[in-house]
């Protein structure tokens, strides 16, 4: 067959095909789509599935999706272990404060006194100077809050009780109870001097530190002061 024949035969083929116009052509698209979403949310449409087939754009949304749950479980994770532990420590054991008066006197044996952990993390200042009646301070719940002893100070001829408390335990301080305040290296003391005359000297206190809170009642019979005493074995 010649070459200007079969040209010939093309071009009468060409001219018997049919084209649909644009509005049949969008008519049969939109029917499609309407189709697709007609289908329940398990079946996957026949365009996903090419979609998926051709350049994997559903593949990799259904990765990113996956990667952003992960994500999500993470970080719920990550909040439960650190901040709900926090939550929980706080809610189940705030502080309550405690007036003196709501506390109560146990006396104990010197062994027992010095045995409980919450006196020696109350008191940990040293006093050399003997001591007797050990007394532990406590809740109506029987919770230690605080200790005290009698004694007798050879060395500045003292004697008197001292008494220590943790700080949830709330004191009076008005100006009448307390007429002189004083603050000395890290103590903050309230006192009044209760009796002075030429054989003794007595005084009230309250001193507040970084660990505790101490009450002092004592009695001099040198020249020496509270001060003095407090400069001596609370600073």
């Amino acid at each position: 067959m010649k070459n200007k024949e079969l040209e010939e035969q093309i071009k009468s083929s060409i001219e018997k095909i049919e084209l649909n116009d644009f509005s049949t052509v969008w008519g049969n698209i939109e029917d499609r789509l309407a189709a697709e979403a007609d289908l329940p949310d398990s079946a996957v449409p026949v365009t996903t599935v090419s979609l998926a087939n051709n350049n994997g754009t559903v593949k990799n949304r259904a990765k990113n999706i996956t990667i952003f749950v992960l994500a999500g479980i993470i970080l719920i994770g990550v909040v439960l272990v650190i901040v709900l532990p926090l939550v929980l420590k706080n809610t189940a054991d705030p502080i309550k404060y405690h007036n003196e008066e709501e506390l109560s006197g146990r006396y104990v044996a010197e062994e027992e006194f010095f045995s409980y952990s919450e006196i020696s993390e109350l008191n940990s200042l040293e006093f050399p100077f003997d001591k007797d009646a050990f007394e532990l301070i406590v809740t109506k719940d029987n919770i230690i809050k605080g200790g005290g002893f009698e004694f007798f100070d050879e060395s500045m001829v003292v004697e008197g009780k001292i008494s220590f408390y943790d700080k949830s335990i709330i004191f009076k301080k008005d100006s009448d109870e307390f007429q002189s305040n004083i603050v000395i290296a890290n103590a903050n003391v309230y006192y009044n001097e209760k009796k002075s005359s030429m054989e003794l000297k007595s005084y009230e206190a309250v001193i507040e530190m970084n660990n505790a809170n101490y009450k002092l009642d004592i009695i001099f019979y040198s020249e020496n002061t509270l001060l003095d005493f407090i400069e001596k074995y609370f600073v």
